[in-house]
Formats: structure tokens, C-alpha cells, sequence
């Protein structure tokens, strides 16, 4: 910190690290069970469904003994275990929040200020060898503070998991200040040091917000860097994908074609929440597909 010249440590943050390592064997203790009885839980419920309630031809091909990479039994089987994993790992991560709400265990929910903490470390040794590590860090601590930025809403635990426009702000916020943290390593390239103590700076001011659960507020406005959206040309490239999936496997499968059009009605609903009538929009210009596919 005395290096860089950006200040001390804030107390929030302070406390926040002593939480943690105090709190860190205490929360394994208690969450990794937790995390046990979910997961038998969870792969028990859908494993019978997949065993005695599916289709006759999911459940043969779920039987395949080493199935063939590009075979429709290994994609199904892949696709069984991906809707086992996923729904796991969102509860587990809600699992974590909550342990630290109801056990005081905090060696998760404050594991992002540690990560930032090291973030201001590794600028630290930048400023002082102008720069030799810089590789470094965009490989290695960038990335993660990057991730603990996009997730700190959902394990900090202050905003309501119902309340889903301030979800959708905290989740746009911090989307933006990733996006600042990128733009800000990026100067780096032309000037190690000056890049070095900006991108400590948001990182300390980053970690401070989120110990005082200031989630729709780690940054201030003057100190994010404008981001170019792409969102709109991600989404109509990720929704054409998942509409000729569908058409594809609901041909390939002789699925009903009204079930094949409510998942594609449903998809375009989750991508477009926000905007309806552009999803409807969207909808339209696609169907072409699935007409081609069946």
C-alpha cells in the first residue's frame, strides 16, 4: 500500500479479512457437509427420473457403455450430466452465502477481498520492477478478480434472492466495473506503473464496497471506464444457436414440434426478459429455422 501511495487499508476491509481467516476452517466444517447432503440430495431425485421417469429412448441411451464422442448417446449422457452438475453448483454457491449468514462462517463470502487483496499485491510488485510481471498478472489474479467482481452480488448475500431487478442492477454494475478493471490493466501496456496504481486503487475501493455490502456501488461512476456492449450481438448469435439446437435435436429425437416451439418461446424469454417485444422480434426472424429443421 505504502508502495503504490493509494492509502491504508479501510477498516471494512481489514475486518473482513480477519473474518476469514478466523472463520475458515469453521466454514469448511460446516459447508462441505452441507455441500454432501446436497449433492446426494440432488443427483438421488434426478438420477430416479432419468432411470424410471424419462422417455424409453433417453433412458437407452443413457445404458450405452462407451458410447462413440459424436454419437447421440454420449451427447445425452453429456447432457444428463451437465443438468446434474449445474443445478448443484448454483445451490452450492447459495449454500455458501447462507452459512455465513446463519453460522457466521465467513471464509467464503469473503474470499473476494482476499482475491483483491492479492490483485493489489501483484500491482505492487509491478510498480516496483516497472512492470516485468504484467503477464503475470492478466493471466493469473486479473481473471479472478474479474470473476469475484460478476459474482460478488450472489455471495455477498445483502441483496434478496427474489428481488430480481436489484439482481439485475448489482449484475450490471458489476459487469461494468469488470469491464473497468480490464480496460484499466490494458494501460498497462503503455505505462506499467501509472496502470499499476489505478488498477490497486479500484481494487481497494472494490474490496471495501463489497466487506460494507455495497454490491450496486463497488465503484463510483467517475471511475468506471464507459463500456462498449456487445450484449445485444451475443445474445442474437447465442439465441440462433440455441433455436437451430433445438430444431436439430427435435428432429433427430421425433420430438412433438408444439414442444419443440415452447422451448424455443421459453429460451427467447430467459435471453430477452428485459425486452420483450425485441425477443418477439428476435423470435420471428428465427423460426425460419425451425421450419428448415423439421
Amino acid at each position: 500500500m505504502e508502495t503504490l501511495g493509494i492509502g491504508s487499508v479501510p477498516a471494512a476491509t481489514r475486518i473482513a479479512l480477519r473474518r476469514r481467516f478466523q472463520t475458515q476452517v469453521t466454514t469448511w466444517m460446516v459447508t462441505i457437509p452441507i455441500w454432501l447432503v446436497e449433492a446426494r440430495i440432488l443427483f438421488a431425485i434426478t438420477g430416479e427420473w432419468f432411470a424410471s421417469d424419462a422417455p424409453v429412448w433417453l433412458r437407452e441411451d443413457l445404458r450405452v457403455n462407451d458410447p462413440s464422442a459424436l454419437s447421440r448417446a454420449a451427447w445425452t449422457q453429456l447432457g444428463r450430466d451437465f443438468a446434474q452438475v449445474v443445478p448443484f453448483l448454483l445451490l452450492a454457491r447459495r449454500t455458501s452465502s447462507a452459512v455465513a449468514t446463519l453460522f457466521g462462517a465467513y471464509g467464503y463470502r469473503y474470499s473476494r477481498v482476499d482475491i483483491w487483496a492479492g490483485l493489489i499485491n501483484e500491482c505492487a510488485k509491478i510498480y516496483q520492477t516497472r512492470g516485468a510481471v504484467h503477464g503475470r498478472l492478466e493471466l493469473e489474479n486479473l481473471r479472478y478478480s474479474v470473476l469475484a467482481v460478476r459474482g460478488a452480488a450472489s455471495m455477498r448475500g445483502t441483496v434478496p434472492f427474489f428481488a430480481w431487478r436489484r439482481r439485475y442492477l448489482a449484475r450490471r454494475h458489476a459487469a461494468d466495473v469488470a469491464a473497468t478493471f480490464r480496460a484499466v490493466a490494458a494501460m498497462m501496456d503503455a505505462n506499467p506503473r501509472e496502470g499499476a496504481v489505478k488498477l490497486a486503487r479500484l481494487a481497494l475501493r472494490t474490496s471495501e464496497r463489497y466487506a460494507e455490502g455495497r454490491v450496486s456501488a463497488l465503484l463510483d461512476e467517475e471511475e468506471m471506464v464507459p463500456r462498449r456492449s456487445g450484449a445485444e450481438a451475443v445474445r442474437l448469435v447465442f439465441a440462433a444457436l440455441m433455436i437451430a439446437a433445438m430444431a436439430t435435436l427435435g428432429a433427430a429425437f421425433s420430438v412433438p414440434s408444439q414442444i419443440v416451439a415452447v422451448a424455443a418461446v421459453l429460451a427467447i424469454a430467459v435471453l430477452y426478459r428485459h425486452s420483450i417485444p425485441r425477443g418477439l422480434e428476435i423470435l420471428t426472424l428465427l423460426a425460419a429455422l425451425l421450419l428448415v429443421a423439421r
